[in-house]
């Protein structure tokens, strides 16, 4: 049943988008990279990067054919996540510091950090282990006022590509580091949610078509011919007006 709706219930609901520009990354440090800023510098660090993207998630399904005539189901037996994340950072002119931080992390990976194998032409490195690699990572959501955000978390998150850079003598442009973040899985979280932001239960007169049992119950779909509940259950004593209001005992 189509209803009416006020231009402030309209803008509310619509005319109010989320700004993709409004977000921020936190990435937990490996133990060898611990030492590569102090507070300060991290957060300078943190806020250079210009494009993130929340992650995607899927279900693996099984078709079954034959159960029911003429239909074929999907039930889902998995849930599979994206298996990467791409950070752009904007390069810090003086230090490169962005490039050294993940050039860093993944030489440490690949046991290529000593001074004395780099500059050889053969030489063999042993790998380390995940644990010792492995880290947090958080991209959290918000808007300008402050009021939600969205937190993604990251788990066992670590570089595995850092994207060319190609350098040019023509217009000249920002040098930007974009690297590619593999994960094993991510969680949700919701923090500091504003009273005035919570979505509020309906209390249309939706809540309470067709019920007999006052306002306030929830809705039930029925039968078009006598009215009874599709789900068999019962509707008890049928009120009267003063009842339903609490002005009449029942």
């Amino acid at each position: 049943m189509a209803t009416g709706r006020s231009v402030a219930k309209i803008k509310s609901a619509l005319l109010r988008p989320s700004l993709t520009s409004k977000f921020f990354v936190t990435i937990t440090p490996p133990s060898v990279l611990r030492g590569f800023y102090n507070q300060t510098d991290a957060d300078e660090f943190y806020m250079s990067c210009s494009e993130a993207s929340l992650p995607g998630v899927s279900l693996n399904t099984q078709e079954i054919t034959g159960d029911r005539h003429g239909v074929t189901e999907r039930n889902a037996y998995r849930r599979m996540y994206d298996d990467r994340i791409d950070l752009t950072f904007y390069v810090e002119g003086k230090t490169y510091s962005q490039i050294r931080y993940f050039e860093r992390w993944i030489n440490f990976i690949v046991g290529n950090d000593t001074q004395d194998d780099r500059f050889k032409t053969e030489y063999d490195y042993k790998v380390k282990y995940p644990r010792e690699y492995k880290t947090g990572m958080k991209v959290s959501k918000f808007e300008k006022d402050d009021g939600f955000k969205l937190n993604y978390h990251f788990i066992a998150a670590y570089p595995i590509a850092i994207n060319s850079m190609p350098l040019s003598y023509g217009s000249t442009d920002l040098l930007k580091c974009t690297v590619s973040m593999t994960y094993l899985r991510y969680i949700i979280g919701d923090t500091r949610v504003k009273e005035s932001s919570v979505i509020p239960p309906k209390t249309n007169e939706y809540d309470s078509f067709g019920n007999t049992n006052g306002p306030g119950t929830p809705f039930v779909e029925r039968d078009t011919a006598t009215g009874g509940r599709m789900d068999g259950g019962s509707d008890g004593p049928l009120l009267t007006a003063r009842q339903a209001l609490g002005l009449d005992p029942i």
